[in-house]
């Protein structure tokens, strides 16, 4: 429990009486753009990952699952967001090199057998600050006014999206 308030700023994940809009705009793998505002009317929920967080390839079969169980609710979207470094080279398994950028978050789910969507934002973009991303992986989870009301782990993220989902 102290260790949720030290990484996420809340023993439970739960964010209230947040008004704050932000300005979230991610990319996905055609290089086209995505914003917060495209998902008003539905709860959104953000994993938030990078490249070398052992952590974050540990959370992909929850990801997954949670995924897959909610895939086909309209009320929700579940997806990925990887936080590439734009001045690394991810190292392939063929033994050379490639400069991460949008579409390394997507190559590495697919290599993992992950099947839901990973968009990608540069680490160093401050919008990760402000939404207070500060430790990888985080769940973020935006209400259908587009608002952040939980960040925090994968399990305590699943708890609210049980409880948010039956109040419907």
């Amino acid at each position: 429990m102290w260790l949720h308030k030290l990484n996420y700023e809340t023993f439970s994940g739960t964010i209230k009486d947040n008004n704050l809009e932000y300005n979230l705009t991610f990319q996905i793998n055609t290089g086209d753009t995505l914003s917060l505002s495209d998902f008003k009317g539905k709860y959104l929920l953000l994993d938030c990952w990078y490249t070398y967080c052992g952590s974050c390839y540990r959370a992909m079969p929850k990801m997954q699952k949670l995924y897959d169980t909610h895939r086909e609710n309209n009320s929700i979207v579940v997806s990925s967001m990887h936080s590439y470094i734009k001045n690394v080279d991810k190292r392939l398994n063929d033994g050379k090199s490639k400069k991460e950028d949008y579409t390394t978050g997507s190559e590495i789910l697919k290599e993992e057998d992950c099947t839901y969507p990973c968009w990608a934002i540069d680490i160093e973009n401050p919008i990760l600050r402000e939404l207070g991303v500060s430790v990888y992986p985080t769940v973020l989870i935006f209400d259908r006014q587009s608002r952040l009301i939980f960040r925090g782990d994968i399990e305590n993220a699943e708890k609210l999206v049980k409880k948010l989902l039956k109040e419907k």
